[in-house]
């Protein structure tokens, strides 16, 4: 019997699901590096699991069951679902390197002030003395993304190390609490920033295959899907950007549209398609309009059909 007949059957994991488990949490967890440092064993494989299952505040087993349809898709929706977890707890440790990062900077630039310590609250100098913002996030948000100067590093799950550069951390505070007109309680800049700088958690599921599942962080301003084109866009090489409209074409085509070889074109591809995979996940639209970003962008006489 197959773990997704036990669950059908029975209502839980039965010998096939733990199996199941364990097996796609081994296949995930080695892409990261186990909590509390060392290399993964039999030991600390069973206690992510078990950590995986008690995540949320209801069964991700459940929630998974709920929409698959057979075993296929209930065994890929379960890795997907692992892999969400792990980037989650890696995202948390960059959160809390964020935190640290924005304190430090702003303790060091004379434009800033603490306008309270317990709780810590930032503000633009000359307003720590107003009342503190109590609007709604939105706006925070806006002018978060509004902000110019701000670069975004790459996201690459386990080996991605959460290092931006002074003038953006500055550029985005001195962004939102201008437009807050007043101090901002650390926590709240911490979530805007968490957004700003891609450091949210991950859904329990990305949309895969033929799976109809919501994915409604895409969407948090108001452009939409274009903005995290924009964002991904603003953090390709020329060459990357360049590759974008070959993404479904062989690599003869891809080679001959790109003035490179076939080695060459198919390493280009094979690279852009990792990246593109850790960074937009599954959203089609984005890709859509990253290749929409590559015609409108690239000169008429080199401009290839997306």
């Amino acid at each position: 019997m197959s773990a997704y007949s036990e669950l059908r059957d029975t209502g839980q994991l039965g010998e096939e699901g733990v199996r199941l488990l364990y097996d796609t949490v081994r296949r995930v967890a080695r892409r990261f590096p186990p909590s509390g440092g060392g290399s993964w064993d039999s030991d600390k494989y069973m206690e992510a699991a078990h950590d995986f299952l008690t995540s949320r505040a209801t069964n991700p087993i459940t929630s998974l069951f709920a929409i698959a349809a057979d075993d296929d898709s209930f065994s890929r929706l379960l890795t997907t679902a692992v892999l969400n977890y792990f980037r989650s707890l890696a995202r948390q440790s960059e959160r809390a390197k964020l935190l640290r990062r924005i304190n430090t900077v702003l303790d060091e630039d004379a434009r800033f002030v603490r306008a309270s310590d317990r709780p810590l609250r930032w503000a633009l100098r000359g307003q720590e003395s107003l009342e503190e913002y109590s609007g709604t996030p939105e706006v925070l948000y806006a002018a978060a993304w509004e902000a110019q100067g701000v670069a975004v590093a790459r996201w690459r799950s386990s080996t991605r190390t959460y290092v931006s550069d002074r003038e953006s951390i500055a550029a985005f505070a001195h962004a939102v609490l201008g437009a807050a007109s007043g101090p901002v309680n650390l926590d709240v800049l911490l979530d805007v920033g968490a957004r700003r700088f891609d450091l949210r958690e991950p859904p329990l599921i990305i949309d895969i295959d033929d799976v109809p599942v919501g994915h409604p962080e895409i969407t948090e301003h108001p452009d939409g899907a274009m903005v995290d084109a924009e964002t991904l866009w603003s953090q390709l090489t020329e060459q990357e950007r360049a590759a974008l409209p070959y993404l479904d074409a062989s690599v003869r085509e891809a080679a001959r549209g790109l003035g490179l070889g076939k080695t060459t074109a198919a390493a280009l591809l094979r690279r852009l398609k990792t990246l593109l995979a850790d960074t937009a996940g599954s959203d089609g639209a984005v890709i859509v309009r990253l290749q929409e970003l590559a015609v409108a962008r690239t000169q008429p006489d080199n401009r290839p059909s997306v």
